[in-house]
């Protein structure tokens, strides 16, 4: 499992996608899902016999979004890895015990600048 706990992890993780990335093998398979899109793409842009089902079509679509999301992981993951994390809003309605005594340390704080 990859362990992306600290910012020299994601960094470590990034590095090795970028990696992949710029090496020959995967520049290889690159070029080899570009000529199968422009291929599917062109399937999808002639139906020559006019025999091509609507179920057809959504084979060739599916394919077509696979190999584009294929092609695109590793950006994408480089992308998520250092994406800024969005705070996550508590589910529990309920405050903790933390939380009400900082607002009764705000509260006393608020008194005392008050009576001065």
């Amino acid at each position: 499992m990859i362990n992306l706990e600290t910012q020299e992890d994601k960094d470590r993780v990034s590095a090795a996608f970028q990696n992949l990335i710029n090496s020959e093998g995967w520049q290889l398979l690159v070029e080899i899902w570009d000529a199968n899109i422009d291929s599917l793409r062109e399937q999808l842009e002639s139906d020559e016999d006019g025999k091509e089902t609507l179920e057809d079509v959504r084979v060739l679509r599916n394919h077509l979004k696979l190999m584009r999301e294929i092609k695109d992981t590793p950006q994408s993951m480089i992308q998520k890895i250092n994406a800024p994390e969005a705070d996550v809003p508590d589910p529990d309605p309920f405050d903790d015990i933390s939380d009400v005594k900082e607002r009764k340390k705000k509260r006393d704080a608020e008194e005392v600048d008050n009576e001065a």
